[in-house]
């Protein structure tokens, strides 16, 4: 695009990519799954995340045992709001899926697979050139891996509102009460209302029992989620912006793009956190 100073010092719309990705070379399914969608689709709030996580949850709805390692962060990864969908969807009808193991990394760890990956994404879109539009984006992360990569692009319905439903009460019961920074594997089998955890790597330690929920709260966990109706939106003022500094060094077949971008009053979240729940 032309007119340098103009396209750097405009704001762009967030786009989010959550990778899951395989680890090594020869995995028996070891296309790496893309959950793409951007800020005017919805936020980055804790349940957006999940829903991202259903939609790979299903893609694999027919997989017994499916295995993640991820990345120790509280925020995203170590929420009561995932340990209750953990419960959801290993008992829904949507999925076959037996066990769900999640193993989470030491904190400070250097190297996941899903690093290798987002490098490959940026070499993508260095190659791709002028990215104009979110199908510009869409198709540069699916030229990955020799156009390996599965692309799930969510709309505003795929996403819901994902509850927490931990009782406090039941956790204060614990004679040590178990603290999400603290572990380090959690498990989820079907038919059960609790998941299985352990404090340490040793495989050898015995898993615990981590029953959090109330019998109300486990109904509440498995019934279905509400989904969203609208798409979140972006700022008037953002829209505007884009639309007067960028639309005009833009082709006639990306703008259309823009200009159906819906407005709202949220935060920008180049600048800002989203609006908690």
């Amino acid at each position: 695009m032309e007119g340098f100073k103009t396209t750097v010092f405009t704001k762009r719309i967030v786009a989010f990519n959550e990778s899951f990705v395989p680890l090594g070379t020869n995995c028996k399914n070891g296309r790496p799954i893309a959950v793409i969608w951007h800020e005017a689709i919805c936020g980055r709030k804790k349940e957006d995340i999940i829903s991202s996580f259903d939609t790979f949850f299903k893609y694999f709805r027919d997989v017994p045992l499916i295995t993640l390692w991820l990345d120790n962060c509280s925020a995203q990864n170590k929420n009561w709001c995932l340990m209750t969908y953990l419960v959801h969807i290993i008992n829904s009808s949507e999925s076959a899926t037996q066990t769900i193991e999640l193993y989470f990394f030491e904190p400070e760890h250097t190297f996941m697979s899903a690093d290798s990956f987002h490098h490959q994404v940026e070499l993508s879109l260095s190659r791709h050139g002028k990215v104009y539009d979110f199908s510009d984006f869409e198709n540069a992360v699916g030229a990955t891996c020799s156009g390996k990569t599965v692309v799930k692009s969510m709309q505003h319905e795929d996403f819901a509102v994902w509850p927490s439903c931990v009782s406090n009460y039941k956790l204060n019961k614990f004679v040590n009460r178990p603290y999400l920074n603290d572990l380090v594997y959690i498990k989820a089998e079907r038919g059960k209302d609790t998941l299985l955890y352990r404090l340490c790597y040793d495989e050898y330690c015995p898993l615990q029992e981590l029953d959090f929920m109330t019998k109300k709260g486990a109904e509440k966990a498995k019934s279905p989620p509400i989904f969203r109706t609208a798409p979140r939106g972006i700022c008037s003022a953002k829209k505007q912006d884009i639309i007067t500094k960028l639309l005009p060094l833009m082709p006639e077949n990306r703008k259309r793009f823009w200009l159906d971008l819906p407005e709202s009053d949220v935060p920008d979240l180049c600048v800002s956190d989203d609006i908690p729940s």
